[in-house]
């Protein structure tokens, strides 16, 4: 199947990484669905997701890091069928990968099908 074909019916997950040393803005949470609804257009697919990667208050030990998306940027995230998630969570969850307790394909599952704020069973 070529590449724009797959485009236009497959499911897809659009990925937007961010960073900062403070809290996620809503701007930044907006984006997510303003990449998704050009990409639908652009493609002629309605079966797009959308995932803010946060690796936010970066000058704080990743194990000490609070949650940086507000419950408004959370709800929406729901809402809007989107997914926030720390760089610090996606590092958990790679590391109980390796360590095998928890597979690549169950990893991308809640990656693909958890909305809102999206944490691993690790």
């Amino acid at each position: 199947m070529p590449v724009e074909a797959g485009l236009r019916k497959g499911e897809l997950v659009i990925i937007l990484v961010r960073g900062g040393k403070n809290w996620a803005t809503d701007d930044e949470c907006g984006l997510l669905q303003k990449f998704k609804g050009r990409r639908m257009q652009e493609f002629g697919n309605t079966r797009m997701k959308a995932v803010l990667v946060g690796n936010y208050f970066s000058a704080t030990e990743a194990k000490g890091r609070t949650n940086p998306f507000s419950a408004t940027q959370i709800e929406e995230a729901q809402k809007d069928g989107n997914g926030l998630v720390t760089t610090y969570e996606l590092f958990r969850a790679i590391k109980a990968e390796k360590e095998n307790r928890i597979s690549k394909d169950a990893i991308r599952d809640q990656i693909k099908l958890k909305t809102g704020l999206i944490t691993f069973d690790v």
